[in-house]
């Protein structure tokens, strides 16, 4: 996904919001597939988490830091 569609999905899927398709979830399977992605690209993300807004839901900062 671009960094904007990271930061969309983001923003859509907070919360208790999840996907229409039941397979495939919301912000808790989100963060997920993120952290997995931020070991394979650490650089990349840790320029997407200094563009993502402070609002963002703390699954996605938790992701962001490894936590």
């Amino acid at each position: 996904m671009s960094d904007a569609a990271w930061l969309g999905a983001m923003a859509k899927y907070r919360g208790n919001i999840t996907h229409r398709d039941f397979l495939k979830g919301g912000a808790t399977e989100l963060a997920g597939d993120l952290v997995r992605r931020v070991k394979e690209e650490p650089l990349r993300f840790y320029r997407l988490a200094m563009t993502a807004p402070d609002d963002i839901d703390i699954r996605y900062v938790h992701a962001f830091i490894g936590d």
